[in-house]
């Protein structure tokens, strides 16, 4: 469009289209506030891991919007609530726990989002060990905290580290493929 004259068309659709993300930013960030408000007042009888939940699905839109701060606000809070319940308020201890050990691997990309590299080591530490003990070691999500874990090591100077456990990742793919 540029090209046959029409620069003020070209720049009217593309501040347009800015916009409509910029809308829609501001409107995620509203929906999120909304929520938060009823988390932070839950009515009678919530499940405290239903409230904890809900806070890490919120971080993670904070994340992608790039409000690091926030989102680690949220995961804190969550992560809080997790070891408050011990797991065990709805009886399904096993999705809780998985649960806890993926907010824990939230934690820890935040933390590496504000540069705190060996808090961030730390979160992914826990969250292998509890997802490897109720998923296994084949588990994606379980694969992709070690990669997290590999790429802070790494970051943190520990480079035998990072390559140890990414040799480990690539045979436990390689290991699975081949079964399949």
């Amino acid at each position: 469009m540029a090209a046959n004259g029409q620069n003020a068309d070209v720049a009217a659709i593309d501040s347009s289209i800015g916009d409509a993300y910029l809308s829609l930013k501001r409107d995620s960030k509203s929906y999120c506030e909304n929520a938060l408000r009823i988390y932070s007042k839950p009515v009678p009888g919530s499940l405290p891991e239903e409230i904890a939940s809900g806070r890490v699905d919120i971080s993670a839109i904070y994340i992608s919007m790039n409000e690091p701060d926030k989102t680690l606000q949220l995961l804190q809070k969550a992560i809080k609530l997790f070891k408050e319940c011990h797991f065990k308020v709805s009886g399904n201890w096993r999705k809780e726990i998985c649960l806890f050990g993926i907010t824990l691997n939230q934690m820890g990309l935040a933390c590496v989002k504000l540069y705190s590299i060996k808090e961030a080591a730390d979160f992914f530490e826990e969250a292998r060990s509890i997802l490897e003990a109720e998923y296994g070691s084949y588990h994606a999500d379980t694969l992709r905290i070690y990669s997290n874990l590999a790429g802070t090591y790494y970051a943190m100077g520990r480079t035998a580290d990072a390559i140890e456990i990414m040799e480990y990742v690539a045979g436990m793919r390689e290991e699975e493929f081949s079964k399949s």
